[in-house]
């Protein structure tokens, strides 16, 4: 009867300890869940003003901005606008070529002479020009 009886406490006392141990492990698990679920929070949030900043970052008031202030770039406007012509004869000196020559970029321009005009003058409406934005 001792026996039963020391076995059954032996039992009873194994019991306690595994239930104590067992609530100590949920408390820390519950803990580190509830620190992980605040983090993931905290990151949401983050993540959610980032991409505000970012969208404020790209917005074209904002690119402007930064274009005139830090670039120095100005608006383009007919007073820095510069005209390139192109030579007269450019185009025969390019048709006369042979297909699968290698191209001479500079032969245009030492062959036939600039034409170079004011702006506004009716010789400058019919020739063909590009335009150039310059800073």
């Amino acid at each position: 009867m001792t026996r039963l009886n020391a076995l059954l406490l032996i039992a009873v006392l194994c019991s306690a300890f595994y239930l104590v141990r067992t609530q100590y492990d949920s408390r820390r698990l519950y803990t580190e869940y509830d620190r992980a679920r605040s983090e993931s929070r905290r990151l949401d949030l983050e993540r959610e003003r980032l991409e505000v900043e970012r969208r404020a970052q790209g917005t074209s008031l904002r690119v402007e901005h930064v274009a005139k202030e830090q670039l120095h770039m100005k608006n383009v406007t007919p007073a820095i606008t510069q005209y390139i012509l192109e030579p007269v004869g450019a185009q025969d000196v390019a048709k006369a070529a042979p297909p699968n020559a290698a191209p001479n970029f500079l032969s245009p321009y030492l062959s036939a002479p600039l034409k170079t005009q004011v702006a506004g003058t009716p010789a400058l409406k019919n020739a063909s020009s590009s335009r150039v934005d310059m800073p």
